[in-house]
């Protein structure tokens, strides 16, 4: 594929092909025609290609809406883990803490839940990239840069424990 990409880096989200019209200001007559969006998506680890590809891709014709950052499921699962594991750390030091102070022990886990979220991470300034993008395109290959900003996920535990 063109410009490194590997065949299972790129893949078809969604295909979808709509009738309109429109005035043509010159003739006063209607303009009927189809239009079709092919929306796809590139999966990368390597950041450094993103300006580059995107510019390809804008030079072939396409309209690029959206870059997003995603982690890996795997970073994803290994980052979650972690961060579960220390919350429910703290859970228990804070029910110890607090039977502690109420002359109690902590003994079992009645119950436990937990939620999670992931803040998704956008490129630095991706509307001003996005406008100047045509122009960086005729100017000279590779100029604009894409990198994300950091990304936060956050875990919340409840436990409830049973005391004596």
């Amino acid at each position: 594929m063109q410009k490194g990409l590997k065949k299972d880096e790129v893949k078809t989200v969604s295909y979808y092909s709509y009738y309109s019209n429109e005035l043509d200001q010159k003739t006063s007559k209607m303009k009927k025609y189809f239009l079709t969006l092919h929306c796809m998506s590139v999966n990368l680890s390597n950041f450094d290609k993103i300006g580059e590809i995107t510019e390809a891709s804008v030079s072939g014709g396409a309209s690029v809406n959206h870059i997003h950052f995603y982690l890996s499921l795997q970073k994803q699962r290994e980052l979650k883990n972690k961060l579960f594991e220390a919350a429910t750390k703290d859970a228990r030091e804070k029910a110890n803490a607090i039977a502690a102070g109420l002359n109690l022990k902590v003994k079992k886990v009645i119950n436990a839940s937990e939620d999670f979220s992931q803040e998704q991470c956008y490129p630095t300034n991706p509307i001003g990239a996005m406008q100047n993008m045509a122009s960086s395109v005729s100017k000279q290959e590779g100029s604009v840069n894409y990198m994300p900003q950091n990304t936060s996920m956050s875990v919340h535990v409840k436990v409830v424990f049973g005391v004596k």
